[in-house]
């Protein structure tokens, strides 16, 4: 029984699984069994200048991702600057007015 379905077992590693041979089917383990392995490596070798093509895409897309955060941060710190500055002129700004009216009331 068990040396059966062992028999049975090869034979399923062994036999073609068919179906198409598209990219969208690489992912898809059911379209492919051991048989298969020399058509899936040709399919990969068709689709190899894909990939390099798709990776160097990626590395463009992760630069310009990291110069958009750069950007964003640079931006952020100006930000704080100009309210840091705002909020300082300000703070000086009445400072002053008050000091000035407690010099003109005598008190200063």
């Amino acid at each position: 029984m068990m040396a059966e379905r062992s028999k049975n077992m090869l034979a399923g590693l062994n036999t073609s699984q068919g179906g198409s041979r598209v990219k969208a089917d690489l992912g898809n383990q059911s379209k492919w069994g051991m048989a298969d392995l020399q058509q899936f490596k040709q399919l990969l070798l068709q689709y190899q200048t894909d990939l390099a093509s798709l990776a160097a895409h990626r590395e463009k897309e992760r630069q310009a991702l990291r110069e958009i955060q750069s950007n964003m941060l640079k931006g952020g710190i100006l930000s704080i600057c100009q309210l840091t500055k705002h909020l300082l002129d300000t703070l000086y700004s009445w400072y002053t007015t008050r000091r000035g009216r407690k010099i003109q009331q005598g008190q200063g």
